[in-house]
């Protein structure tokens, strides 16, 4: 869950940059648990889970390419009125090099 939403700072006249700011955070949480097989302080319950959210940002896996390091710096920015659209991070050389990458993407799996 973003910061934001924890803090109750988003109200019913926010933007929708600010409400896609939302998912953008949730994107880099889903990444990280992708990569670990869990999500981010997913060892804490609770409350103590919830204080993480507030005060930090989740801790990025070393194992990841410079790349993925920054689109996820990128996403997991704290002010939500920082973090880019979509529309970057689609251009973004982490994902333009992932697709090129990967020539069989997800569809000519589906093919077979």
């Amino acid at each position: 869950m973003a910061p934001e939403l924890l803090q109750s700072s988003m109200q019913k006249r926010a933007s929708s940059n600010l409400a896609f700011a939302v998912d953008i955070w949730s994107l880099g949480c889903t990444i990280i648990e992708m990569l670990n097989g869990k999500p981010p302080w997913s060892e804490y319950e609770g409350a103590a889970a919830l204080f993480k959210v507030l005060k930090e940002t989740p801790p990025i896996p070393e194992t990841l390419s410079a790349d993925g390091k920054d689109f996820l710096r990128c996403c997991l920015r704290r002010n939500p009125a920082e973090r880019p659209k979509a529309s970057f991070l689609l251009a973004h050389q982490f994902v333009k090099q992932s697709h090129k990458d990967d020539p069989l993407s997800c569809t000519h799996h589906l093919m077979d």
